[in-house]
Formats: structure tokens, sequence, C-alpha cells
């Protein structure tokens, strides 16, 4: 559902022709991640590719890709990673069960969330979000990623991979305060570059209801305006308006990820 979808739903009748929930206005500008919100690395900025290498896939029968003890190729299989220099000891698809995509490296690491592996299957690109780090019997480091359906990868296929840092997504009040039947202001502002569109996922906190906005190339911030209009007319003086930032394909939800702005007025439902 697009964000201007999600306004017509909260309309009310009687301002209805004033754009509850109004259009996304593009605005210029730009800067300021998810869980623990760690800062970007050291020597990686958004967009920045940290990794990449070509993988001729093999098999074991369990899965197919590369593994440093036994099957498939990887041009190169070492990076740096601010100060640290990692290694690849494999990265594989695993058809079952629960279709994982995994990569093993050989040192645990303090992965920003900004970080991704991409990589493009019969021409569709594939973009995931490293996880974090689990630890298998052997102790190796592996980075693991759940897909619904298989990738396809046959033994002698050749794959592009790279590690990239995605955008970071964030959100933020304008104003924390507005007055009854005025517009509520919530800015958007991803980082890295803004050379392409951007599709992002967000939810309205007081219903559940979810929304898709984007920002369009040559963009780094744009504007949610929010009509704060109340379901009733109850005398209690403040009710509130949260817009937060979820998970999508292509960004990192950032810190902050939800914004709120109370309204003055009658009622005690925000729409």
């Amino acid at each position: 559902m697009a964000f201007n979808d999600v306004a017509k739903k909260f309309a009310r009748p009687a301002v209805a022709a004033m754009a509850v929930l109004t259009a996304l206005a593009v605005v210029d500008g730009g800067i300021p991640m998810s869980l623990s919100a760690p800062a970007p690395v050291q020597g990686a900025t958004e967009g920045e590719v940290i990794w990449s290498a070509t993988l001729t896939v093999g098999g074991d029968g369990t899965a197919r890709g590369y593994a440093r003890s036994g099957f498939g190729t990887l041009s190169d299989t070492d990076f740096t990673l601010g100060s640290q220099n990692v290694s690849v000891k494999a990265i594989v698809e695993r058809p079952s069960p629960g279709k994982n995509l995994q990569i093993a490296l050989d040192t645990e690491l303090d992965v920003p969330q900004s970080l991704a592996m991409r990589f493009n299957v019969d021409g569709q690109e594939h973009r995931f979000a490293l996880a974090v780090p689990s630890t298998d019997a052997q102790n190796n480091h592996i980075y693991t990623w759940v897909n619904s359906t298989d990738y396809g990868w046959t033994n002698g296929q050749t794959i592009a991979l790279t590690i990239t840092a995605l955008p970071i997504v964030t959100i933020e009040a304008v104003t924390s305060q507005v007055e009854h039947k005025k517009i509520a202001e919530f800015r958007v502002t991803r980082t890295g570059s803004a050379d392409d569109d951007l599709s992002f996922r967000i939810r309205f906190k007081e219903t559940g209801d979810t929304a898709t906005a984007k920002f369009n190339a040559g963009k780094s911030r744009l504007t949610l305006n929010h009509w704060a209009a109340e379901t009733d007319e109850s005398n209690d003086p403040v009710c509130t308006i949260t817009w937060v930032v979820t998970t999508g394909a292509g960004y990192v939800v950032g810190d902050p990820a939800e914004a709120e702005v109370d309204v003055e007025g009658p009622g005690s439902t925000c729409t």
C-alpha cells in the first residue's frame, strides 16, 4: 500500500479534500542503525563496495557454492573491513532445510548493519543485510539469510558477489507538537548515494497500518505530512501520532526508527 493510499484510508469526510496524510514532499538534503545501532565501519561509506569476487559454483550434495575445504572457486577470498583483514571460508546455498544462504568467515566481526551481501541470478539482484553471526560446532563464523525459494545455483555457474554498504533510513519529527487539525510533519532521510530511487516501508503505530514511500533519485530527504485529526470529540487534551520505518529490501532501518508528534486539542485517538 502506498503512503497516499494510507492517507485516503485515514481521511475523515469533513477534511478529505485537505488530503489527510498529504502527499510526500521531497526535500533536498540528508544525513543521519537497526537493533543496537552500530556506527558505520571506519573506512566504509554507504554505497561503497567492500568486497567483490566471482563465484564458480561447485557442490557436495548438501550445499552449492564455494567451500575452501572442498568445492567451487572464488576469485578473491580476502577483504579488509575497517582495520580487520577477513578471509571468506565458504559461501553456499543450502536448498534444504530452510533454504539458507550462508557465508563463513575466518573471524568474528562487529559488522555494521548497513553492510549487505549482493548477487545477481538470472537478471534478478538479491540484497541481504549481514545478519548477526552465529557459531557452528567447528567454530566457523557464519552469516545466514533465510529465503523462501532456492536461488537455483548450479555446478559450473558463475555469479558476481559483492559486500556493499547499504543506505540507512531514519525518521524524525519536524516539531514535537501540533494543534488539532494541523499538519504533523515527519522528516525521513537516507545516507549514502542518492543516485537511484529507493522505496521503503513505514507503519502507522497507532493503528498498525503500513505503507510504502519512496525517495526519488537525487533526493536524500523527504517529508511525510500527516493531517492531525481525532476520531472523537472528547476533551482529552493530547493524542499522539507515531510513524515507524520498518524493514525492507535495499536499505537498513536506522536509529531513530520511529518518531512521534503530540496533537493538542479535543480527541483521545489520533488518525
